[in-house]
């Protein structure tokens, strides 16, 4: 049996995935270079734009905290201003569209099939393979955090259709020097006000009482940002300064 040819499959492909898009939220961004923006305002890169490189690679040129931003170019690529995410960090990505996959570290099976057209229709893959009626796609980046031994974690994600499959997997590791044209990095930069918890433009009353009302937690779940500003996983008297400090307009 012969292949359709491959702008038909590229347009079955479009159908499928576009039909499940409206079920993820926050698909959009501007800029060409951000695939999606997080509940926390964060901006995820394409992946793709960095593929090829070692852990060791980027690690020479970002910092492995998740918070400080690389700096320089790799593989002709501009990092300057970009965080590279630890596996917490990709966890809470993944969670947008997989919710449950940051206690499993991994799923699969016919609930992830939507979910993960979903990212991978926001996303662009890493891999995609076409056969007559079906495809496949599959996305893989570095996180900045290692394990035991020379391995760094390295989150993927894979859906495709006729078979239908789908799989979320926070717990895929290889090793810190090997380099692969289907693996890049899950790089982010920050939401340009973190204080603005209800994301009205400014810093004001309302982001102080979410920050008071989560004193003590981790901060989530508050109007869909964390109030941990200061990233020590409870909320206290550094997230209260960095809120008092930031008063006012957004960017003003």
């Amino acid at each position: 049996m012969s292949s359709l040819p491959r702008h038909l499959d590229l347009n079955i492909t479009t159908i499928l995935i576009a039909s499940v898009t409206a079920l993820v939220p926050g698909i959009a961004a501007d800029a060409a270079q951000v695939a999606f923006i997080d509940a926390q305002g964060r901006s995820w890169r394409q992946v793709t734009e960095t593929i090829g490189s070692s852990w060791q690679a980027i690690a020479q040129r970002c910092p492995v905290d998740g918070v400080s931003p690389c700096t320089g170019t790799l593989g002709g690529q501009d990092l300057a201003g970009w965080v590279w995410a630890t596996d917490e960090q990709v966890a809470g990505l993944f969670e947008e569209f997989m919710p449950g996959i940051s206690e499993a570290g991994s799923l699969s099976g016919g609930n992830c099939v939507l979910p993960g057209l979903g990212f991978l229709s926001t996303f662009d893959p890493t891999y995609a393979g076409y056969t007559t009626f079906g495809a496949s796609f599959y996305i893989s980046g570095w996180s900045a955090t290692t394990t035991r031994g020379n391995a760094a974690i390295a989150p993927e994600v894979a859906a495709g259709y006729q078979p239908h499959h789908g799989s979320f997997n926070l717990l895929a590791q290889a090793s810190v020097t090997s380099a692969s044209a289907y693996r890049g990095a899950w790089l982010f930069k920050p939401p340009m006000c973190p204080s603005d918890l209800d994301a009205n433009g400014d810093v004001g009353a309302g982001d102080l009482a979410t920050l008071l009302g989560s004193w003590g937690t981790n901060g989530t779940g508050t109007g869909g940002r964390s109030a941990d500003l200061d990233g020590d996983g409870t909320v206290g008297a550094g997230d209260l300064s960095a809120l008092l400090g930031a008063w006012g307009a957004c960017g003003g």
